[in-house]
């Protein structure tokens, strides 16, 4: 690889569960970027969670891989065109 060119990290389930995004999301922006820990993510989520109208009926917006988890249950899907 050409000196200064980053390799493309791509953005998956795979990615996001091992740490690898994170990692990559570390190096790129570098030491003076806090990032939020896995607590305070979670914290974060309760909080918008408990404070939506109808906590049980929200929007997940997903992407490739990460809209199709089998761990979140959906009402509906639609695709959008870009």
């Amino acid at each position: 690889m050409p000196r200064g060119r980053r390799s493309a990290l791509r953005i998956t389930r795979a990615t996001l569960l091992n740490g690898k995004l994170l990692a990559a999301a570390r190096r790129m922006l570098g030491p003076g970027v806090r990032l939020m820990t896995p607590a305070e993510r979670r914290e974060h989520v309760r909080e918008m969670l408990e404070q939506a109208p109808e906590p049980r009926r929200v929007w997940v917006f997903g992407y490739g891989s990460s809209s199709a988890c089998s761990r979140v249950r959906g009402a509906a899907a639609r695709s959008g065109r870009g």
